[in-house]
């Protein structure tokens, strides 16, 4: 299993951060300009959630769902985590529906009918699986190349490339994408040096997590598993692997707290803290502690 950890690109992170943080905000709209010249500073943060079409359809929760009234502009933000090449089909499959229901629900609502636009903005843990672009653009086009359908417009980050690169490597907006992946706290105060946003979005970081109340939501075992189990079966199904799938599952499950209480520590969060949130005992606490 990939490792369940303290990225600002973990998505209940994002959320939080997105809901709280001008500067992140800040930082997203930089990243957007210059990749796909699209300024969000005019939407408005939405409901997370698309009305059903029927009783059926509960997979309507999107990461950041922002609207922009005066043009009937809508934006989808998804941040998917996990570096291997299973995890990012499984996210783009899900989020292609999550854009066609984006579209399905404009289409059907009367205030938006006459003209509207959906646009969704791919966040991906990974490096481009067809080329070295960092960077790509999903739109309707016909046999003869010619755009058809301008309602939808699908865009991809791919910040698996980003990973290895040093800080010597990297421009200022790279610093920036590297913000959102990197796990090591000391890593991120060396990008944020010298950039007033990045300190401002550092500091909001590390207060966001340092909070208790945040760390049960964020590390809740039973809702890791439970996101965990329902990802991993989606793919085994896809994929027709279901020998083993259970006991992949249990060790996975394992890994992943192990991976929360090397965080925690990293953090410098109280050993109590993190037994509470991790449910491993003492001893084991330490013997991780003393492993890193």
């Amino acid at each position: 299993m990939e490792d369940i950890n303290l990225m600002i690109l973990n998505d209940v992170i994002f959320k939080a951060m997105f809901k709280t943080s001008e500067s992140f905000r800040e930082m997203l709209d930089n990243i957007f300009i210059n990749y796909f010249k699209i300024s969000i500073k005019e939407y408005k943060l939405h409901s997370e959630e698309i009305p059903v079409q029927n009783k059926k359809d509960h997979s309507n929760r999107m990461d950041i769902f922002l609207t922009e009234e005066t043009n009937k502009k809508f934006i989808d933000i998804e941040s998917n985590l996990g570096s291997k090449r299973y995890y990012f089909d499984y996210y783009m499959n899900r989020n292609l529906v999550y854009a066609c229901k984006l579209i399905i629900w404009a289409y059907n609502d009367s205030e938006y009918k006459e003209k509207y636009s959906a646009i969704q903005i791919n966040l991906n843990d990974i490096e481009n699986p067809f080329d070295e672009s960092i960077s790509s653009s999903l739109m309707l086009y016909d046999v003869e190349n010619k755009r058809r359908d301008e309602r939808m417009t699908i865009y991809n980050l791919y910040l698996g490339k980003i990973k290895k690169l040093s800080y010597n490597e990297l421009n200022e907006l790279e610093k920036d994408l590297k913000m959102l992946i990197t796990n090591d706290m000391e890593e991120m105060e060396t990008l944020a040096h010298g950039n007033t946003r990045m300190m401002k979005v550092m500091s909001e970081y590390k207060k966001l997590v340092s909070n208790e109340e945040f760390f049960n939501i964020l590390f809740d075992p039973e809702r890791e598993r439970e996101l965990y189990d329902r990802t991993m079966k989606a793919i085994a199904k896809e994929e027709g692997i279901e020998e083993g799938l259970e006991q992949g599952i249990e060790q996975g499950h394992n890994e992943a707290t192990i991976e929360i209480a090397k965080n925690m520590l990293k953090l410098s969060i109280p050993i109590e803290q993190i037994i509470e949130a991790t449910k491993l005992p003492l001893e084991e606490i330490e013997k991780i502690k003393e492993e890193m």
